[in-house]
């Protein structure tokens, strides 16, 4: 991974996009969860009721987001801390096609389980689920 420096441009949208995210985690931590349903990359279909009475992490990303990318070893560290948790799941909503998904993991492994895009019309599935895109955790009811 080469590490690329910050332009005024990039620092000014990453400003922004930390305002927006405070707004967003104010409107949304501790309220119930948006009703969905996807499936992840490795074959797991999630949805409200599959998680219902477990803590689900959720991280929004995308793989040219460097912030995102920057995370993910830590993000990871927190998967293996409570790997043998079975009431705790990370997913990770992209609205990246799988294809470019799993390439980047090839790469860069995240052990989330993944919901991607997957062809969901043209408007992406965690935007049309959600209607923000911003990591929070949440108990599910």
């Amino acid at each position: 991974m080469v590490l690329i420096k910050m332009t005024e441009k990039d620092k000014e949208m990453m400003a922004r996009l930390s305002k927006e995210m405070d707004e967003i985690n104010q409107q949304m931590v501790g309220k119930p969860l948006p009703e969905f349903e996807g499936k992840t990359l490795s074959g797991l279909s999630v949805s409200n009721e599959s998680l219902k009475g477990k803590t689900v992490v959720f991280n929004f990303w995308f793989v040219n987001c460097k912030p995102c990318i920057e995370e993910i070893p830590r993000l990871n560290e927190l998967v293996k801390k409570y790997q043998n948790h079975p009431d705790i799941v990370f997913l990770s909503v992209t609205f990246d096609k799988d294809k470019k998904v799993k390439k980047f993991l090839k790469k860069q492994p995240f052990l989330y389980e993944h919901i991607t895009h997957q062809g969901h019309g043209s408007t992406p599935w965690a935007v049309e689920c959600f209607n923000f895109s911003n990591p929070y955790a949440h108990r599910s009811r």
